[in-house]
């Protein structure tokens, strides 16, 4: 069975999206820029990585508390672009 482009893609952003913790989603939720496709709500992987975060418990106050915000958590600033690059190798 021959797949197209645009299937292919989907499998690897699934694959993608089921090796992540529920940490890491938390934390791809709070950081990455608006329009990254895994939140583009016309797309099936929005309604996927919602589905599989709430199924993990969704953005607990431990998880909030332990990422931070980039102005008072300075391990998040220094570490998000390798963190987002890794992410999409």
């Amino acid at each position: 069975m021959i797949l197209t482009k645009e299937e292919q893609e989907l499998i690897i952003d699934l694959e993608k999206i089921n090796k992540m913790t529920h940490f890491e989603m938390a934390k791809f939720i709070r950081f990455t820029p608006t329009g990254h496709s895994y939140f583009d709500m016309s797309k099936s992987l929005h309604k996927y990585f919602d589905k599989r975060f709430f199924a993990m418990g969704g953005m607990t106050v431990e998880i909030s508390r332990e990422i931070g915000w980039p102005e008072t958590n300075h391990r998040t600033k220094k570490g998000y672009k390798r963190w987002v690059k890794k992410l999409e190798s």
